[in-house]
C-alpha cells in the first residue's frame, strides 16, 4: 500500500494576530516604507497648505470689511501646521506613535472643523478624504515595519529552556530512578 502523504495548509503569514491586525499589517518593509514616506510627504504638503492659507488670509478683509481671519484662529491653524510637520517627521523615522497621533488627530481637527463649519465643506470634505487615507496607509506602514523589523518575542514558561529558574534535566549524569516502596 502506499502511504498517503499528509499535506499540511502553508501557514499563514501572520497566524496570531487578531482582527483589528490583519488589517494594519500588510506587505512587506518596502511597501511598508512606501506608505510611511508618502504620508511624511503628504503630512509635510498639509502643513503647507494650512501655512500659506493662514498667511494669506490673516491680516485680509472682505468685501464687507470684516476680516477673513481673527488673531486666535491664526494661530489655531499655525499651531496645527507645526503639529502636523513635527509628526511628519515621526512618521519619516518610522514612529508608530507619531503616525497614530498623525491620523487621528487630523481626523479629528478635520471633522470638528467640517460639523462647525469653518472653511468650505466641499474642500474640508476632500482634504479629509484624500489626506486621511494616506495618513491611515502611513499609520499601516509604520505597524506593518514594526511587526516586520521586530518580531514578537516568545514568552518563556518555566518549562521553557529560556527561563530563568530552568533547571536542565538532561545534563550529561545518570539520575538514580527512586524506589517505589517505603520501609
Amino acid at each position: 500500500m502506499a502511504q498517503e502523504e499528509k499535506r499540511c495548509k502553508p501557514p499563514s503569514t501572520i497566524p496570531y494576530l487578531g482582527g483589528w491586525m490583519k488589517l494594519m499589517i500588510a506587505g512587506d518593509v518596502v511597501k511598508a516604507r512606501k506608505r510611511m514616506r508618502n504620508a511624511g510627504f503628504f503630512a509635510f504638503v498639509s502643513a503647507g497648505i494650512l501655512s500659506i492659507g493662514a498667511l494669506m488670509s490673516f491680516g485680509g478683509v472682505d468685501a464687507e470689511g470684516t476680516p477673513l481671519i481673527s488673531g486666535w484662529q491664526f494661530s489655531f491653524v499655525m499651531a496645527e501646521a507645526g503639529l502636523t510637520a513635527a509628526l511628519a517627521c515621526g512618521v519619516l523615522k518610522r514612529m508608530r506613535v507619531a503616525a497614530v497621533l498623525l491620523f487621528f488627530g487630523f481626523f479629528v481637527i478635520k471633522t470638528a472643523a467640517f460639523f462647525f463649519g469653518v472653511g468650505k465643506p466641499g474642500v474640508l470634505l476632500l482634504h479629509l478624504v484624500i489626506f486621511g487615507y494616506l495618513f491611515f496607509q502611513g499609520m499601516r506602514g509604520a505597524f506593518t515595519f514594526h511587526y516586520l523589523t521586530h518580531p514578537p518575542r516568545l514568552i518563556p514558561t518555566s518549562a521553557s529552556p529560556l527561563h530563568p529558574n530552568h533547571q536542565q534535566q538532561h545534563s550529561g549524569e545518570a539520575e538514580e530512578p527512586e524506589s517505589g516502596t517505603d520501609s
